[in-house]
């Protein structure tokens, strides 16, 4: 299935996420606010639209992860059909990820795991579902890769957790969060955290 955002055009195979309300969130806020970076990382890339959003608006080194295969194939197929360079590899958030970056962005799968689960396919399930738990990774992992004045940017909601239970969380990682924007939909609200080092310090090692 084909998707059309900004000047992009991608295709959506069946089992990859297709960008959303949440995704384009994020989009809209890096098109209107344009962060300047020499290398950035999109967490869960999905079909690649904000990795190659970021590409194409920076022509700056730019990689994307994700858990599935098809994921990442896909990446790296809309990647050349945009004319954009985006290394796109295999990883469970930051566990195949070497030297740090400027900007790391992610749409996590932020919504929170249930009893029916089980009910629904595994490649389904990881586009979905993560919750808390992958937010606190997203972090975690984030903490040791952000370049000193570098930012992490990421789509939350309150079906998983409120602004205030991000920023205690993104303190636990010696991390400061602002709330960037938030819009209400009819069941949940979304909100864009920013997130910074709380202390500057040297740069992690490539």
């Amino acid at each position: 299935m084909l998707f059309s955002y900004y000047d992009l055009e991608l295709e959506v195979p069946e089992s990859v996420y297709y960008p959303s309300e949440d995704s384009l969130f994020l989009c809209d806020w890096l098109l209107e606010n344009r962060p300047k970076f020499e290398r950035a990382i999109d967490v869960g890339c999905g079909c690649g639209i904000i990795a190659i959003l970021l590409a194409k608006l920076s022509r700056k080194e730019v990689d994307a992860v994700d858990v599935s295969r098809l994921a990442i194939l896909t990446t790296r197929r809309n990647a050349k059909r945009n004319e954009v360079k985006v290394r796109a590899y295999l990883s469970d958030l930051f566990s195949n990820v070497k030297g740090s970056y400027d900007l790391i962005v992610s749409n996590p799968p932020y919504l929170p795991h249930s009893s029916e689960d089980r009910m629904v396919p595994e490649e389904v399930r990881r586009m979905w579902c993560g919750g808390k738990e992958f937010i606190e990774r997203l972090l975690a992992g984030g903490s040791e890769r952000l370049r000193p004045n570098g930012i992490i940017v990421f789509v939350c909601s309150t079906l998983s957790l409120n602004q205030e239970e991000v920023k205690k969380l993104a303190a636990k990682f010696g991390l400061k969060a602002s709330i960037a924007k938030s819009t209400k939909l009819p069941w949940e609200e979304l909100f864009l955290v920013v997130v910074r080092s709380e202390e500057e310090g040297t740069e992690k090692s490539e």
